[in-house]
């Protein structure tokens, strides 16, 4: 662990995925989710906010609507933390902030995405046996 002071939002993600329990420190709270979401985005191609958030909303079919007041504090704290970079374009009508990923963003996401890929199919595996444990009995309805 002590490998991954990095960056604290790397680390975050990185003892998530270490901790056997993931009910205990849940990756999957929204803003480690968000995070993680939006450098896999960037790692693929630059977006500018609403852009991001517009994918982020399609990806998730509907199920989470991006809230500007949620996804712009991760942004500033990606950028904070040298793993994205912002800069203004002038090609459209009204300026934009496009993001882009750092090569130290790249790098630690790769480090991050290796780590939790095991760490997120468990977390299936574990909800999938809570699912059938709690709807497959249909006196827990009543």
């Amino acid at each position: 662990m002590e490998r991954y002071k990095k960056c604290s939002i790397v680390s975050l993600l990185l003892k998530v995925a270490e901790e056997k329990n993931p009910f205990k420190i849940s990756f999957f709270s929204s803003r480690k989710l968000i995070a993680f979401y939006i450098l896999y985005l960037l790692n693929k191609k630059d977006f500018y906010g609403q852009e991001l958030m517009l994918k982020i909303q399609e990806d998730s079919k509907g199920m989470w609507i991006a809230n500007p007041g949620f996804v712009y504090p991760v942004l500033k704290r990606l950028r904070r933390e040298g793993l994205i970079e912002g800069a203004w374009s002038k090609d459209s009508p009204h300026p934009r902030l496009i993001y882009s990923m750092t090569e130290k963003g790249k790098s630690e996401y790769k480090e991050v995405y290796s780590v939790l890929k095991g760490k997120y199919d468990e977390f299936l595996e574990k909800l999938e046996m809570l699912k059938k444990e709690v709807f497959s009995n249909e006196r827990n309805s009543k």
